[in-house]
């Protein structure tokens, strides 16, 4: 060989070693500066991982360890036998899987759990048995799915909800036509009883519309009422089911009250609440009392005189 084929020889094989030094650097800047984690582990006879072999700074961070640390460490020192990813990565490696791409949920020292995604590679380096993983931490992302499952599920409610408003609208409109005519020719008496299954319409109404507000939220009315009237309202109403457990409910006012800035459906739904678990509290029937008195503010009492 001449001295110019020797020096061609030369030349070609240090641009080999610079193109491999080159490729070496390039695949070791992507294994360090991956967001996933990336380790490779060592695989024993049984199949179980026994020890890090290699693993990049995110991998690092996951665990909460240095570089060193993990490589002098045993796998199951941080990793225990009995966890899910493991059994599941130990079953595809006995079923002759030489790559696999697996979901499971791991908790970590710090007492973290992390939703994981995570990818195996099974091959051969020097007559040992090793294993790539490469695994990606997909909680937030599951977190934003189920969310956005939710956002479809509350749609679909705010349409269903909708539809029975509309529904429930059409006959109110109806009974509340023929309440006017019958409120028109009732007595006294009977126009008590009309004002107050009226005020149940409007209440019923009230209702639909907060069924609407699923889909289009709507303002709250707020107006002066007159709240002495209100419970009355609500007491002549409960009285039928009062009477059937033998319960009397008695209203006392102390003084006169001035009227009070709400909504005056929700009001009455907080009074009906209060009513109805106090009646229900007295199976054996007895007495209810509420008394009204104004005060720095106004004050509401109920007492329950229950019989044995």
């Amino acid at each position: 060989m001449d001295i110019s084929e020797a020096k061609k020889a030369k030349e070609e094989l240090d641009l080999l070693h610079r193109r491999l030094k080159e490729s070496e650097l390039k695949y070791r800047t992507l294994f360090e500066y991956a967001n996933d984690a990336i380790y490779l582990l060592e695989i024993r006879s049984d199949h179980f991982p026994s020890r890090f072999v290699e693993v990049n700074e995110a991998g690092c961070k996951r665990f909460g360890c240095t570089r060193e640390e993990l490589l002098s460490m045993s796998c199951h020192d941080i990793i225990p036998r009995d966890s899910d990813i493991v059994q599941k990565t130990v079953e595809e490696i006995r079923n002759g899987n030489l790559s696999f791409t697996l979901q499971s949920q791991f908790t970590f020292k710090s007492g973290e759990i992390k939703k994981l995604e995570y990818s195996g590679k099974l091959f051969n380096i020097e007559n040992k048995k090793v294993l790539l993983i490469v695994s990606r931490d997909r909680t937030e992302y599951l977190k934003t799915e189920e969310l956005l499952q939710k956002s479809e599920k509350l749609a679909a409610v705010g349409q269903l909800a909708t539809a029975i408003a509309h529904e429930i609208r059409n006959p109110l409109t109806a009974i509340k036509g023929f309440m006017q005519l019958l409120t028109e020719k009732a007595s006294k008496e009977e126009l008590t009883y009309l004002n107050i299954i009226s005020s149940e319409i409007e209440r019923i109404e009230m209702i639909t519309d907060e069924f609407m507000s699923v889909a289009k939220p709507q303002a709250v009315t707020f107006q002066s009422i007159d709240l002495q009237l209100l419970i009355q309202q609500v007491i002549l109403l409960l009285q039928p089911q009062a009477t059937m457990k033998n319960i009397f409910i008695e209203l006392n006012s102390y003084g006169e009250m001035p009227f009070v800035y709400c909504e005056s459906n929700q009001m009455k739904q907080v009074f009906i609440n209060i009513l109805k678990n106090a009646i229900e509290a007295m199976p054996y029937g007895g007495e209810i009392k509420v008394e009204l008195k104004k005060r720095t503010t106004i004050i509401f009492i109920f007492k329950l005189l229950m019989k044995v």
